[in-house]
């Protein structure tokens, strides 16, 4: 790690890169992910920052979960772009039923100070046709069932 100043690395909070495996024939993963370790990451606390989560093509990705209702399953080549602003409790876990491999990329930006209590908002961005740019689709009402309580 390099030490820096928040001065000289906001608004960059964290990049991190994950990689994963998961393999059906694997005998100690149902003991693993049922008893142990989760497969992704478990519902959790996010506030004042965004976070931007690329899943590398032909990768399987992720299922989203969260305070506000929202569920959905992205990855390949697909990118969230979720503001969390005011607070919001969240869950990414890996989509082991469409894929064994995952990899992706994930950037936390910090919110500036005015835009720190915003409404939270999750966007999935993906490909259009070959002559087009990507394209946002809102994604904050895709299902309101098994929306995570908030308390």
């Amino acid at each position: 790690p390099i030490p820096l100043s928040q001065s000289q690395s906001d608004p960059f909070v964290l990049l991190v890169h994950h990689r994963h495996a998961f393999r059906r024939f694997d005998f100690l993963r149902p003991l693993f992910s049922r008893l142990i370790l989760p497969e992704g990451f478990p519902a959790h606390p996010h506030r004042g920052f965004e976070t931007i989560t690329y899943v590398l093509p032909g990768r399987g990705g992720l299922l989203h979960r969260d305070s506000f209702g929202c569920k959905m399953r992205y990855g390949d080549g697909a990118v969230q772009w979720m503001t969390a602003g005011d607070g919001m409790l969240h869950e990414e876990m890996w989509d082991v039923e469409s894929a064994d491999e995952f990899e992706l990329y994930q950037l936390w930006l910090n919110l500036p100070a005015k835009h720190k209590r915003r409404r939270p908002n999750v966007q999935l961005l993906v490909d259009g046709a070959a002559d087009e740019a990507p394209r946002a689709i809102k994604t904050n009402v895709v299902e309101r069932a098994g929306a995570m309580n908030v308390e």
